[in-house]
């Protein structure tokens, strides 16, 4: 979970977040992949709890027990499409590089057998990542309302066309310039009040708008 000022953003909705961002990048990109966007908005399924709509675990601040059940997970095969297990593979592979217990479990033997049998090419596996990549990084800003700024080169995961990105964040607004998104795109981020979560669940929705300015 990520903490929003007086706010609690879950894993699950940060990981919605992705996927919603995915989409509009597509949209603006003419990158037409609803499978892709929908397999974004699971990459952090290990993350999510087995039951109810509360999680608990702050990012960052996971237990021995609780990277032990991450682990249990990951080192079998997931419960989700190819596509989607692919995407959370490659997610926490990216994110384990210094940590050789997790990069057993995510066993590359797998993402290798996905690969294959989705009939992609390494490069595009690599493309499908960027994407994750990319969208998992401006929802983390926007789930904690941070600001900040960077650059980024996006690709096509099905040709040669790539965009050289720059992009601002504050805790209610997204600009990305060199592939712009509509002038009227807003999202709806589902938190919860800090002081009462989980026993109590008061939702809120932060509104974030995602067109250039």
């Amino acid at each position: 979970m990520f903490r929003r000022g007086n706010l609690i953003v879950t894993q699950w909705e940060h990981s919605r977040l992705s996927g919603t961002l995915a989409s509009f990048l597509g949209a603006a990109s003419g990158v037409n992949n609803p499978p892709l966007f929908g397999a974004i908005a699971l990459h952090d399924w290990p993350h999510f709890p087995g039951t109810g709509v509360a999680d608990v675990i702050e990012i960052g601040h996971k237990s021995s027990a609780q990277q032990q059940e991450l682990l249990s997970r990951l080192a079998q095969p997931l419960p989700l499409d190819p596509l989607t297990e692919l995407i959370v593979r490659l997610h926490w592979q990216r994110l384990s590089e210094d940590d050789a217990e997790l990069q057993d479990a995510i066993d590359g033997a797998r993402i290798e057998t996905l690969r294959r049998q989705l009939g992609l090419s390494r490069k595009q596996m690599k493309r499908f990542d960027q994407w994750t990549d990319l969208c998992d990084m401006f929802a983390f800003y926007l789930s904690r309302g941070d600001s900040t700024e960077g650059n980024y080169e996006l690709a096509d995961p099905k040709n040669q066309a790539a965009w050289d990105l720059s992009w601002t964040i504050t805790p209610t607004h997204l600009d990305v310039r060199g592939l712009p998104l509509p002038a009227d795109c807003e999202v709806s981020l589902l938190a919860f009040d800090a002081d009462s979560y989980p026993d109590v669940l008061q939702p809120s929705f932060v509104r974030i708008s995602c067109g250039s300015r």
